[in-house]
């Protein structure tokens, strides 16, 4: 038996594959970019038949700072926009097993009792949380909230799941965290140009220097990621991102950044050129 699980919990139905099967594909097209990041936990959420879902990144390297992107089911309760992650997972954060999935009611409180007041605060009887990644500097989870404990048998369901999150997360396309939670702008990015950023035309007229700084930047890379790919000291980093901001017409390096990532496009033989004569 799992612990801190009884085979007469509060909700021992089974979950409704259907309705499991439909979250997870929708949650898979979101991190093909198909769907928006809320929407995909929403409808997870809804899959299992949860109260909601979080997508949550811990900077296991810079003080342990928590960012979160939310998708609520609907219930009508007043869900706490301020997730369980950290405290469920606790000093385990840096170094929990990618896969593995964490549940609130046998997570050590620490003698804060801070677990169990914000469950009460949202009405949740559960959280399970699910590492789906892990490196030096990030790592990312996925939160479920539910209204009801589990019965073993579900309990043992959810624990199935970790190895299909973890796995479809590293699928992801690149920069999603990143993106989902910059200013939805788009439209009035880059107004000036009739060809996006990075087409071989090259519209902003970037150096080959900063061609490539944005194409490392498009696949997600954090600056300080950008500036070890790039071996350039941080003045000169800022000093090419000055640069950039002016020629692209964007206000400031978020929407830099999210344009970059909005767009699907990828350059071709003269973008590849650029990054091979900026990298000799």
């Amino acid at each position: 038996m799992v612990s801190g699980f009884s085979n007469s919990g509060d909700d021992n139905k089974e979950m409704d594959i259907v309705a499991l099967s439909g979250g997870i594909a929708t949650w898979c097209q979101c991190l093909s970019g198909l769907h928006t990041i809320r929407h995909g936990l929403t409808e997870l959420a809804i899959g299992l038949g949860a109260e909601v879902a979080r997508l949550v990144r811990i900077d296991t390297e810079g003080g342990r700072s928590v960012r979160s992107i939310q998708g609520v089911a609907g219930s009508g309760l007043h869900i706490d926009d301020r997730p369980l992650s950290d405290k469920i997972v606790g000093a385990y954060v840096s170094h929990a097993k990618v896969g593995s999935v964490w549940f609130a009611s046998v997570a050590a409180d620490e003698g804060t009792g801070a677990i169990d007041r914000a469950s009460r605060r949202s009405g949740l009887a559960e959280t399970a949380v699910f590492v789906i990644s892990q490196d030096r500097k990030w790592t990312h989870l996925l939160e479920l909230g539910f209204r009801n404990r589990f019965s073993t048998a579900k309990a043992r369901a959810i624990t199935a799941l970790g190895g299909t999150f973890a796995q479809t997360w590293a699928a992801r396309s690149p920069g999603l965290f990143t993106s989902a939670l910059l200013p939805n702008r788009p439209a009035q990015m880059n107004r000036a140009f009739p060809a996006p950023i990075l087409s071989d035309s090259n519209p902003a007229r970037l150096s080959r220097a900063e061609f490539r700084l944005c194409l490392l930047l498009s696949d997600g890379l954090s600056l300080e990621r950008v500036q070890e790919e790039l071996n350039i000291k941080a003045a000169t980093l800022r000093s090419h991102l000055r640069q950039i901001r002016a020629k692209t017409e964007v206000a400031n390096t978020n929407e830099l950044v999210h344009s970059l990532l909005q767009s699907n496009f990828r350059p071709g033989a003269a973008g590849r050129e650029a990054i091979r004569l900026a990298a000799g």
